[in-house]
């Protein structure tokens, strides 16, 4: 195959000038930090060189416009969560962190297994509550665990503006609480062949 890359090259170049395919807004200082880890198309994957209306591809044949990786969808969640807080008054932003992330990882694995029935044969949720407590009362970087809320998806804007009505005390705090400074996202697979149809993963989100 003859590859043109001068022609090829221009093409894309031009697309994603006119696309902004990957401008930021390097001085908008009013949002997080947070570090992600991402992948650029270029053109060498199973679709390169040049496949047709797409802006390039990634090394998994993927086109990375076209659906957003696993770190963009967390680091969306998180800034939905900044978001809601700022327009409820709390003006104290989180910064995301690997190990309250972790955390969260532990605390969604915990809120599948309840969702999948694994804690059915549970007299009044004492084991339930007492995986509960395990994980919640684990400090981290010294902090105490501030908000915590489960989800079946990647909570948007409108799902965490309906958490500050949560008759609870963990899921409002997580919008409410000027205490935390820290948040985590965790995603744990559904690999349950009977139910990852109806609910493929669950996602956990907890400030400190």
């Amino acid at each position: 195959m003859n590859y043109d890359y001068a022609k090829i090259e221009a093409k894309w170049h031009k697309y994603w000038q006119e696309h902004n395919t990957f401008y930021t807004d390097v001085w908008d200082f009013s949002k997080p930090k947070y570090y992600v880890l991402d992948m650029f198309p270029y053109p060498s994957g199973p679709s390169a060189p040049d496949a047709p209306d797409k802006p390039g591809s990634s090394e998994t044949g993927k086109d990375p416009t076209d659906e957003k990786t696993e770190a963009q969808k967390v680091a969306a969640v998180v800034e939905a969560l900044n978001t809601v807080r700022k327009n409820n008054g709390n003006n104290t932003p989180l910064t995301m962190d690997a190990e309250v992330c972790a955390m969260a990882e532990k605390m969604a694995k915990l809120q599948l297994d309840w969702l999948l029935g694994k804690y059915g044969t549970d007299p009044n949720g004492k084991r339930y509550t007492k995986d509960w407590n395990d994980i919640s009362q684990l400090p981290v970087k010294g902090k105490k665990l501030v908000g915590v809320g489960g989800y079946a998806a990647y909570p948007t804007e409108s799902v965490i503006r309906g958490w500050v009505k949560d008759t609870g005390k963990w899921k409002p705090a997580l919008v409410t609480s000027t205490e935390a400074t820290l948040v985590g996202v965790g995603v744990v697979q559904n690999t349950d062949p009977a139910t990852m149809k109806n609910c493929p993963f669950m996602v956990a989100v907890m400030t400190y």
